[in-house]
């Protein structure tokens, strides 16, 4: 029996267009475009067929290419992608995704983290789940840009950077780090910049200078493992805890991260890095959990229709709750339906 080829679609990451073309349609056109005589912005709202949210592509002049994403995916979303010797760091602050480079693994991204992509002239073929949230700022540069960031250090020793510039043109690799406290405010700061037109682009521009230093200071010092957590208070855990019982309650019409921490008095970055301290999961993972138990008790408890249930636990389509029931209990929807009915 011939295994069918999954579907996926494919981009080069320096043009952007072609990455929204691929996977939007060919007929997509910014929200927004801003330009000045450094850099370059193009702002892209996510079908409603795919998900909610946006996507920015930004570029510095030949050194810097940037995507800015804060979204939700309506269903699994695999493309490959090709950065020719470009080096990508993926700073993110929620990321639901798998990345396959070659090397024989899966990198699992479901945690908040920071991760070097070395592709070594070679294509990585990437997945988003379905009903995940993806919250995280990419950088991909030339590596002319690190040797002149790091040229200042005679000898190096750090086998991480020697990777990236010594043997970067033949061995693709990927290493995950914890996110630096410094990294994860700078990526917050990107994520939720509320900037007039006129200063978003300096505004952008020098957020993601310090950011590639700070990410490279790391590299060159090793104090990724010596990143500091954010602290939380009593009055923060406390508050934390209450999201759970939001979320369950609002499960078809969750309200949105910024909603969250205005309602229990808690910035972003705290939410997020207090959610995964106190209940060992993040926030999406915890939704995707609650929104699948309750529709397995509908399953097998009411005779509502399946796409009716699917809605009201808080999907938008049938098709992405069946591939994330199927995911969780190892059997689809109708299948449990049809044992039922045995």
């Amino acid at each position: 029996m011939n295994k069918q080829k999954k579907e996926f679609y494919e981009y080069d990451w320096i043009d952007h267009l072609s990455f929204c073309h691929a996977i939007f349609g060919k007929t997509t056109e910014p929200k927004r475009h801003l330009s000045n005589a450094n850099a370059d912005s193009y702002l892209f709202e996510i079908p409603e067929n795919l998900g909610d949210g946006t996507i920015e592509f930004l570029t510095f002049g030949e050194n810097i290419t940037v995507i800015v994403l804060n979204g939700t995916w309506h269903k699994d979303l695999t493309y490959k992608v090709s950065a020719g010797d470009r080096i990508r760091m993926n700073f993110s602050l929620e990321y639901g995704a798998t990345v396959d480079m070659g090397l024989g693994e899966y990198i699992d991204t479901t945690i908040p983290n920071w991760r070097i992509f070395n592709p070594a002239n070679k294509s990585s073929l990437e997945t988003i789940f379905a009903e995940t949230q993806t919250v995280w700022v990419t950088l991909a540069f030339n590596k002319n840009y690190l040797q002149d960031l790091t040229k200042s250090k005679k000898t190096i020793d750090n086998s991480t950077v020697k990777k990236l510039l010594i043997r970067s043109k033949h061995e693709p690799f990927i290493t995950e780090l914890p996110l630096d406290h410094r990294m994860n405010l700078i990526t917050g700061q990107l994520i939720s910049m509320n900037m007039d037109d006129a200063l978003r682009l300096p505004y952008a521009e020098a957020k993601i200078n310090e950011l590639s230093c700070v990410a490279i200071d790391c590299l060159l010092h090793q104090r990724s493992a010596k990143s500091l957590p954010i602290k939380l208070k009593d009055t923060d855990k406390v508050a934390i805890k209450q999201v759970k019982e939001i979320i369950i309650s609002r499960l078809s019409d969750l309200p949105s991260v910024k909603e969250i921490c205005s309602m229990i008095g808690v910035n972003r970055n705290k939410l997020h890095y207090g959610f995964k301290h106190i209940f060992n999961m993040s926030i999406s993972q915890f939704i995707n959990e609650e929104r699948l138990a309750l529709a397995y008790t509908l399953l097998t408890e009411t005779d509502n229709y399946i796409i009716d249930i699917a809605l009201e636990v808080g999907f938008r389509h049938q098709s992405s709750f069946s591939t994330c029931f199927r995911k969780k209990y190892g059997f689809p929807p109708t299948q449990l339906r049809s044992n039922e009915k045995v």
